[in-house]
């Protein structure tokens, strides 16, 4: 949060339900061309939903896709590729960011300016640090202080700042003598800079640090849920985990607890069900906090339903099952685990391949070299 908090909480207490992140590269999947991120012989490529590569892997590392082009490098020299797989930009950056709005952060002699789709510099390298665009506007760093400046370059918002995020739904967080708060567009404070730790607005709400306790602030500063937490996540389908005593449980939008702190372990909820631990299993639950599925039905390990589907851990290796609790997918080998369905396709390992399957267990794609299973880690 700001930072520090975010990254020490968002992140680990969401994966606190024991769900594993399988990375293939980073199972980047570009939302805008369906392609999915591949990795072979330990180059990254992309490949499409029906396991056809289309970006070939010969990358020493690559972006996910953004309006139409993914971020590549090839030893210590970075481009951008078209999702027909062709070097749409050359390979002649120190570093570069995906396009947004348009535009792209990239680096030449230590210094970050913007180029268009045509690899035209709109706005020369002169920048310490350079987001990208958001909401008309992109947060820099200039001797050693944060602002904002337009698709021209021309400063918007002056550089007043410790550190500035993105604008996110009218709003940017900033840090300033020490403390957090937020901006509109105009660089007016919107909510002024008075707490430990803070993150970005989320469909109305973001997560702040007073006092050393966390609560959920509205665009208006008020309170959604009072700084009383241990920690609290953002809100997902009108609910949102918090920790008190170490023991986990959920508040609802208005800021009441739909289910008292009673677990060791939580998710966020998705498609109407959270995954909760207790002890060494885990189960699922609705937002009354009953338990979902067969009564006693345990695991030592499980991940979030997505796309209908669920996986879970059982003797060394992932099944998938149904919101019936039943198996849909298996391949009865050992050392076969997977990721979360996204957008049909899930990524994963099978013993020895790194491969993609689609929600009947069907292979679509793998790789013709060994996987290299130091890059599927499981994080705790």
């Amino acid at each position: 949060m700001g930072k520090n908090a975010t990254e020490r909480h968002g992140l680990l207490k969401l994966i606190a339900a024991g769900a594993f992140l399988l990375l293939l590269g980073s199972h980047a999947l570009a939302a805008d061309a369906h392609l999915y991120k591949i990795q072979a012989g330990g180059k990254s490529g992309f490949i499409n939903k029906h396991g056809k590569v289309v970006v070939k892997p010969i990358f020493d590392s690559a972006e996910k896709f953004s309006e139409g082009m993914a971020v590549v490098t090839m030893g210590d020299k970075t481009g951008f590729v078209s999702t027909d797989g062709k070097i749409a930009l050359k390979m002649h950056y120190e570093a570069a960011r995906g396009f947004s709005q348009g535009l792209a952060a990239v680096r030449i002699n230590g210094e970050w300016g913007y180029i268009n789709k045509k690899g035209e510099t709109v706005v020369k390298p002169q920048f310490e640090s350079a987001a990208g665009f958001s909401e008309g506007l992109a947060a820099v760093r200039r001797d050693g202080k944060h602002g904002f400046i337009d698709a021209r370059g021309a400063t918007s918002i002056a550089f007043n700042f410790e550190w500035t995020a993105s604008f996110r739904d009218g709003l940017a967080l900033f840090k300033k003598d020490g403390k957090y708060g937020f901006i509109d567009k105009t660089g007016k404070t919107a909510i002024k800079a008075e707490f430990e730790s803070a993150d970005d607005f989320y469909d109305g709400y973001a997560i702040v640090m007073r006092k050393g306790r966390f609560g959920l602030i509205d665009k208006f500063g008020s309170f959604a849920a009072q700084p009383v937490y241990d920690y609290i996540s953002r809100f997902k389908e009108g609910a949102a985990f918090f920790e008190e005593d170490n023991k986990y449980g959920f508040v609802g939008e208005a800021g009441k607890v739909i289910v008292k702190p009673q677990f060791d372990g939580v998710s966020v909820f998705s498609e109407g069900l959270a995954l909760v631990k207790t002890g060494k299993y885990y189960k699922y639950i609705d937002k009354s906090g009953k338990t979902f599925l067969v009564p006693g039905l345990k695991f030592k390990d499980a991940a979030i339903f997505s796309e209908g589907l669920a996986r879970i851990t059982l003797d060394r290796k992932n099944i998938f099952i149904d919101k019936k609790g039943r198996t849909v997918i298996d391949f009865k080998k050992k050392f076969c685990f997977f990721s979360d369905f996204e957008n049909g396709l899930a990524a994963g390992y099978i013993q020895d391949k790194c491969v993609y399957i689609d929600k009947t267990g069907k292979i679509i794609w793998a790789d013709t070299f060994n996987a290299n299973k130091s890059e599927t880690k499981k994080i705790k």
